[in-house]
């Protein structure tokens, strides 16, 4: 089992929509299929196009790349969902997967920031794990510090505020 020592936060770029199917599924079909060029493709077309050398191919992974995701449901309340389990290192973050737990809100946040509820249910979860690992809230960095060419979890996503809040969320819960 992997020793966690630090939080991932990310966010999946897509609008979090209140379909029937949650986007949680779409992302974990999309992490546990084959892809060119981020678009997913049968096995036969893969094998295909790597015999021709083409480029851009993904194999499918092991299942999603997180460990979990917080996803506004239906009900219009934010969930969180596991993701990959807690068991395996992760697959988003290179470099930092064996360590790092990654936590992926749905939506887009260079756009706007997260909704309220969903900000603090994450944040909220993101505590429990603090406390659950022994994770310095210092500990708690965007896919983007990692990762230069990323945004996550978004530009309009407060990092500095979101630590203060899971700060709060942990004295709350000090014996």
């Amino acid at each position: 089992m992997p020793r966690w020592t630090g939080i991932i936060l990310h966010h999946s770029l897509t609008e979090d929509s209140d379909k029937a199917l949650p986007d949680t599924v779409a992302i974990r079909r999309f992490h546990t299929s084959y892809r060119q060029w981020g678009n997913i493709i049968t096995e036969e077309e893969y094998q295909k196009l790597s015999s021709e050398g083409a480029g851009g191919l993904s194999r499918p992974w092991l299942d999603i790349g997180y460990h979990w995701l917080v996803e506004t449901l239906s009900d219009g309340r934010p969930w969180v969902i596991q993701g990959r389990s807690m068991m395996l290192a992760g697959a988003h973050t290179i470099g930092k997967n064996r360590s790092a737990i990654g936590l992926c809100a749905v939506g887009n946040f260079d756009l706007a920031p997260p909704p309220e509820a969903t900000f603090e249910k994450l944040a909220e979860h993101t505590a429990w794990l603090c406390r659950m690992y022994h994770i310095p809230v210092d500990n708690i960095q965007g896919h983007r510090h990692y990762a230069s060419y990323k945004s996550c979890p978004g530009t309009k996503f407060d990092m500095e505020y979101f630590r203060e809040r899971v700060a709060e969320y942990r004295s709350q819960w000090q014996v």
